[in-house]
């Protein structure tokens, strides 16, 4: 995409289509970004702008006829040439006049411009503290990209905080709430701990997985994927970390800890 013509490139490659489709009638077409110039005469010159038009043109006259999910099909590759290619044509030039105009002001901007995997932790923070302070839960806030929690009656119970816990994954791009089975030194709680949970039904709710030497997730469910940082803006961000937390400690946590609680329950008893 980014490469200019180079190596007779579009020589050969008429060459290959000659012997390939010898019969045939050519239309060669060179498509770059910007519709710039060939080497070849006999080349036609078309930018991705030109075929966004007629794309936009053939969805506009023919709606109706193609089909929902060639229309579909057709306005999302529409839609990603003006955002990824024709952006950086048309567009690019356009900001860049922007920035030397306003140079000063914009470099302040992106010098404060805000924290999101920071704002998020606080977020993140302001839903566990209820919890915390109600003596449900233990939690450990390592920093903004790493929170583990866990419900307090394991901690009472076996002191499981460095065994097992939930834990909250803030990336740049993604927000994952998973379950960890941690690496501890008595082997043998955890084998216990890890056969119980594979064993019985709780595949709804718990994913299947190998034991190991390190850290194991039994549950893994997405709270934001990559589509969510670039097309939301931090409310709608923060509403979906709410909608979610809400439904997941009603649900999802009160499911898994009740199961890690009676098997821990157990796993004491047998020693």
């Amino acid at each position: 995409m980014d490469s200019g013509e180079h190596s007779n490139q579009l020589e050969r490659y008429q060459n290959i289509i000659d012997i390939e489709y010898k019969n045939y009638r050519k239309i060669l077409i060179y498509l770059t970004p910007e519709g710039s110039l060939s080497s070849e005469n006999n080349w036609r010159i078309y930018s991705y702008s030109q075929v966004v038009e007629i794309i936009d043109s053939i969805c506009k006259s023919y709606k109706s006829t193609i089909g929902a999910d060639i229309y579909t099909l057709m306005t999302h590759y529409s839609t990603l040439i003006r955002r990824h290619i024709v952006s950086d044509s048309e567009i690019a030039e356009l900001c860049r006049k922007i920035y030397f105009k306003h140079r000063q002001a914009l470099d302040l901007i992106i010098e404060h411009r805000p924290d999101l995997q920071s704002e998020i932790a606080v977020e993140i923070k302001k839903l566990l503290n209820p919890l915390i302070e109600s003596n449900e839960i233990f939690a450990d806030f390592w920093n903004k990209g790493w929170i583990s929690f866990g419900a307090k009656d394991w901690e009472n119970k076996s002191g499981s905080r460095e065994m097992i816990c939930f834990v909250i994954e803030n990336l740049p791009g993604s927000l994952i709430m998973i379950v960890q089975l941690r690496s501890i030194e008595d082997k043998e709680i955890r084998q216990k701990i890890f056969d119980l949970l594979q064993e019985q039904d709780h595949s709804k709710i718990l994913k299947k997985t190998k034991l190991n030497r390190k850290y194991m997730t039994i549950y893994n469910r997405q709270i934001l994927n990559k589509i969510d940082y670039e097309d939301g803006d931090i409310e709608n961000i923060f509403k979906k970390i709410q909608d979610f937390w809400e439904d997941f400690i009603k649900n999802d946590f009160v499911s898994i800890e009740k199961i890690i609680s009676e098997n821990i329950e157990v796993i004491l008893k047998d020693n």
